[in-house]
């Protein structure tokens, strides 16, 4: 697990779950924290593989029902020498963000809070990817 809190004065553990299995035991002592044992948010990153050449069918709508997840932030994947974030399904489709669109950064001491520029956060285009396009 590790705990992003020390350089940026966030309260998040993140804990990679290597062998795709993860117990309640373990979410719970993950998700606490360690000197004071009051809740901590906890981010689970799941690497896994849907196929060998290419993603089976059986993965489908196990997929989706993640997406329902209301704490779901998301997937990261796509085919063959493209790199995508899955944010949500229509039908048989995955929907996704092309990680690869630059953003102008902003300096935290030079943010006005009133005068945010968001602009750049927000875009009209969202990609739609067939489940068989996608890269196991």
């Amino acid at each position: 697990s590790a705990g992003i809190n020390a350089e940026y004065g966030l309260n998040l553990n993140v804990q990679v779950v290597m062998d795709n299995f993860m117990c309640i035991e373990d979410i719970v002592f993950f998700s606490s924290n360690e000197d004071t044992g009051e809740w901590v948010p906890l981010l689970l990153l799941i690497p896994l593989r849907l196929g060998l050449s290419e993603c089976n069918n059986i993965y489908m709508e196990p997929i989706k029902a993640c997406f329902d997840l209301p704490h779901n932030v998301g997937a990261v994947g796509g085919r063959p020498n493209s790199a995508f974030y899955f944010i949500g399904y229509q039908g048989d489709r995955l929907l996704y963000l092309d990680p690869h669109v630059t953003q102008e950064s902003l300096s935290p001491d030079s943010i006005d809070l009133e005068r945010i520029p968001d602009e750049s956060y927000h875009t009209r285009k969202v990609d739609l990817l067939p489940w068989e396009q996608l890269d196991p």
